[in-house]
């Protein structure tokens, strides 16, 4: 499983510190954990059905299977690699990139008006050619405090700034 889940972290906790240091947000929490090293462990306190509980973080590397779930929970969204049927269904003019198949509605994504049959061409400046290729761009996103997205729809292309 993933960090949290061998720290022993479940839904509905509450990150209070880290290192005893106070943490005041999301953005806090996600800022101060993507400057730890790979490898290094984390000093949680945690809230939990009003109980004060302490948990040990090991820092690592997002596994490339966690990537759709991470990408689904952080962005909002689902991605598939680009196939004929998808080309037909979504009238695609490229082959190349991913196309978005699913936005989840109060989403960071949208929110920010991305839709079913939008391709991300690009992640934070890598060219995105397939899912594998997105996969290794979002595994070297994660942890960061904004994404930077190259979407094509139709005939356009254009950024978006995505801060998880």
């Amino acid at each position: 499983g993933s960090p949290s889940d061998k720290a022993g972290l479940k839904q509905g906790d509450v990150i209070l510190s880290l290192d005893n240091i106070k943490v005041s947000d999301k953005s806090d929490y996600t800022e101060r954990t993507s400057t730890y090293p790979v490898g290094n462990t984390i000093h949680l306190k945690i809230l939990r059905e009003g109980k004060e509980r302490s948990a040990l973080l090991k820092v690592s590397f997002l596994p490339e299977d966690q990537v759709a779930k991470y990408t689904k929970i952080w962005l909002g969204f689902n991605v598939m690699e680009i196939n004929k049927s998808l080309v037909r269904r979504y009238r695609l003019i490229s082959d190349q990139g991913v196309v978005v198949t699913g936005v989840m509605p109060n989403s960071v994504s949208g929110k920010i008006g991305i839709q079913p049959g939008d391709v991300i061409r690009q992640i934070n400046q890598t060219r995105i050619k397939n899912e594998k290729n997105f996969k290794t761009a979002m595994v070297e996103a994660t942890g960061r405090e904004s994404i930077l997205l190259l979407v094509q729809r139709g005939q356009n292309g254009y950024y978006v700034t995505l801060e998880p």
